[in-house]
């Protein structure tokens, strides 16, 4: 297996896509990062700086505390928003890359001829997998340099949570294998590369943008609607009383928690609610919803894009870790399916 890799790694060196894919990946995250978005449109200053130690702030990751800035929540949010979005480079890159490079091999025959000489379909398809990987981590780092850069050249201070952005940078790395492993499989099964880059192109569209999506807006359609009118007449006939609201997010039944104090005391929800919402699923249903949303593998990349949780929150309850374990799962499945079928063909 160890020479079809190294075979692999001499046919790209050698190839122009290679290069040109590094070239584009390196430019666009740096160009990712401008002062303008970061400082203007995201509230995020050049001069933030930590007034704990690391460790200390690290367990306080969001909550509010006197002793930091009042906008930390805010900026480590952006904070990984940017990792998102610029690790999302690789993750299109990839299956572009794959389906040119691999394309060419079945194209000229190169794999045949690997297994015409004794090697294994088996070896094949899993060293095809080990050097798309490895490309594939070559790119997030690369894009991850450039980000770091563009971040350093401008002089913005990072907070570094290495816990935090590791597992979040390690879910977007778990999503581009998927994407890698989709490829592969749609490819080594069709032998056509414009077949595989529909099939991938289509699972994004469906599974990330569009199924993940729907099923997050009907998630949160609430149970009884948030009435502002109720609270704001209740507010005019108590002007002495302290009333305090308070949001959170449910994320075991994705769901809004409001609460509203009075003096300290919590509120009759009948104050501040409105009538029950007849478009709010529940019961199992929604237990079954919310397990294939967390399952589907673009679930964490497109919350990350909405902010419909705190990052904090997200990862302080282990969905990141959630989502990594998922996509591992897909992983296995994508390559299991690939790898059984790939043997069952014959290739002449």
């Amino acid at each position: 297996m160890k020479k079809i890799i190294s075979g692999f790694f001499f046919r790209a060196v050698k190839t122009a896509e290679l290069w040109i894919f590094v070239a584009l990946i390196v430019v666009i995250s740096f160009a990712n990062i401008r002062t303008e978005r970061i400082e203007i449109k995201n509230r995020l200053t050049s001069d933030y700086q930590l007034t704990d130690t690391l460790e200390v702030t690290y367990e306080k990751a969001g909550i509010l505390n006197s002793d930091l800035d009042s906008d930390i929540d805010l900026k480590i949010d952006y904070l990984i928003r940017y990792l998102n979005f610029t690790l999302v480079i690789p993750a299109l890159m990839t299956p572009l890359f794959t389906v040119l490079f691999m394309g060419k091999l079945f194209s000229e025959g190169a794999l045949r001829n690997l297994i015409a000489s004794g090697h294994s379909k088996t070896r094949v398809y899993l060293a095809s997998l080990i050097f798309g990987s490895s490309v594939t981590a070559l790119f997030n780092i690369l894009s991850l340099v450039a980000m770091s850069l563009a971040m350093l050249i401008q002089h913005w201070k990072i907070p570094i949570f290495f816990p935090l952005l590791g597992t979040c940078a390690m879910y977007m790395f778990t999503v581009d294998i998927v994407m890698l492993s989709l490829t592969l499989c749609v490819l080594f099964i069709s032998k056509r590369p414009v077949v595989s880059l529909i099939a991938v192109a289509g699972s994004i569209i469906i599974l990330f943008s569009g199924y993940a999506g729907a099923t997050m807006a009907a998630l949160l359609v609430p149970e009884r609607q948030f009435s502002s009118s109720k609270l704001h007449n209740y507010c005019e006939l108590h002007p002495d009383s302290e009333i305090l609201h308070d949001s959170s997010f449910d994320i075991k039944n994705f769901s809004d928690i409001i609460v509203i104090t009075e003096n300290g005391e919590i509120l009759d929800e009948e104050i501040y609610l409105g009538r029950p919402n007849p478009n709010h699923i529940g019961g199992i249903p929604r237990k079954i919803m919310v397990a294939s949303l967390y399952a589907n593998p673009g679930c964490g990349f497109l919350m990350s894009l909405l902010l419909v949780v705190s990052h904090y929150r997200m990862w302080k309850d282990g969905l990141y870790i959630i989502f990594c374990l998922t996509n591992f799962m897909w992983i296995v499945i994508i390559n299991a399916a690939g790898l059984i079928l790939f043997r069952r063909q014959d290739l002449n």
